[in-house]
């Protein structure tokens, strides 16, 4: 199925969640190789659309697009430099884990 918005996402991400029975079951989504190569905006509208897929929260992994953010947002430098500290003090929850993730497969 392809995938060419971010409503496309969601709508396919619900659509797995339903044939699995899934829906209603999910507290939040962590969206980690999505989040990789979206655009803060279709990251918002991923996220506000939460409830669709069935989850209370959709979360973005902070990254350089999440600075930027910060940056274009009129954030202070030490906010921003705290927020860099942070990631890397926490591993960031980009960074890939030995354990295995639970996954819905189609």
């Amino acid at each position: 199925m392809k995938v060419s918005t971010a409503t496309d996402l969601v709508l396919t991400v619900t659509e797995i969640l339903r044939k699995n029975r899934r829906r209603g079951k999910v507290c939040g989504v962590l969206w980690t190789r999505a989040g990789v190569c979206c655009p803060l905006a279709d990251r918002a509208t991923i996220a506000n659309m939460a409830p669709e897929y069935g989850a209370t929260c959709g979360i973005f992994p902070v990254d350089e697009t999440t600075l930027n953010y910060l940056r274009t947002t009129g954030r202070k430098a030490e906010q921003i430099a705290l927020v860099e500290k942070r990631i890397a003090k926490n591993r960031d929850c980009s960074t890939p884990r030995r354990r295995r993730m639970p996954s819905i497969r189609r």
